[in-house]
């Protein structure tokens, strides 16, 4: 099956004993995923068991460590992805995005023992640093590494703090446009749990904005009118943006650590870099301006 999941993804065509044909999805965890069989299954198993927040449904799962059978059994919700779809779809995605945090927005807590979840705290921020440096000292190249080591002492312990002072929630953590899948009506359908966390709303949000402009703050609007409508805590927007562009950063440190497409290109890394060394200029102009 075509798709973007780390571990095998199957669709079948189950018979039931009522003769009725039932599709789904079969998604068998390899041996070496411990990090997302003790997340996904298991957050599947106690959050959104029943279709919460429009995932698939579960049908089944068998999460057995002695035979180191770790399934997931799902509705098969179609192939129709968010990248296909025009920029209302894609406000419609933000609204549903919206409405997702805002169920544990400020009630964090409440997830950690039923969903076995990682959080984004800042010992990750921390640890994306890390290996993102890790990943420039392998690659071999000494100028990147020097101006990485100097943009991050200039400012990683702000991120890591301001991003610490945010309220967390549920994040899907690989919240792009080819893991939501669309229906009639415009129906969002996020896929690939696996990377889901508690942690700063941000994270989703940058990840979802990725390759847009002009439509930035109209999608954001839909967002936070979403969030705002449900949430019991209310954001504050001037540090919700400051965790915008924190979170930039940090997405920007995992493309180093998993030297993705745009590190490779001619240049690729100092691009990054530039880029990382504007958002944490913008930040610091608006701090001597207030």
């Amino acid at each position: 099956m075509d798709g973007f999941s780390t571990n095998p993804v199957s669709r079948l065509d189950v018979t039931l004993e009522s003769g009725e044909h039932l599709p789904m999805i079969f998604k068998r965890f390899l041996p070496k995923a411990s990090r997302v069989i003790a997340q996904e299954v298991r957050l599947y198993q106690a959050v959104l068991a029943n279709g919460e927040f429009d995932a698939p449904a579960l049908y089944a799962a068998v999460d057995d460590d002695s035979t180191n059978r770790h399934w997931l059994f799902l509705e098969d919700v179609g192939d129709w992805r968010l990248e296909y779809c025009k920029t209302d779809v894609w406000v419609a995605a933000f609204r549903w995005l919206g409405r997702m945090h805002a169920a544990f927005y400020g009630q964090a807590d409440e997830l950690v023992a039923p969903g076995h979840l990682p959080e984004h705290d800042p010992a990750f921020h921390r640890a994306l640093a890390g290996f993102a440096r890790q990943t420039l000292a392998r690659r071999g190249a000494p100028e990147e590494l020097g101006r990485f080591d100097r943009l991050m002492g200039q400012g990683l312990d702000r991120a890591i703090a301001e991003l610490g002072g945010v309220p967390r929630t549920l994040v899907h953590g690989d919240c792009c446009c080819h893991n939501i899948m669309v229906q009639d009506g415009s129906r969002i359908r996020p896929i690939d749990w696996e990377w889901a966390a508690i942690g700063v709303p941000a994270w989703d949000v940058v990840r979802l904005l990725e390759g847009w402009g002009d439509e930035r703050d109209r999608f954001l609007a839909a967002y936070a009118d979403a969030m705002s409508e449900q949430a019991t805590t209310a954001a504050d927007s001037r540090a919700f943006e400051n965790s915008l562009a924190h979170c930039r950063v940090m997405l920007k440190l995992w493309r180093i650590r998993w030297w993705a497409k745009a590190c490779q290109e001619p240049g690729g890394v100092n691009r990054i870099l530039n880029s990382i060394e504007t958002i944490w200029g913008d930040l610091e102009s608006e701090v001597s301006h207030v």
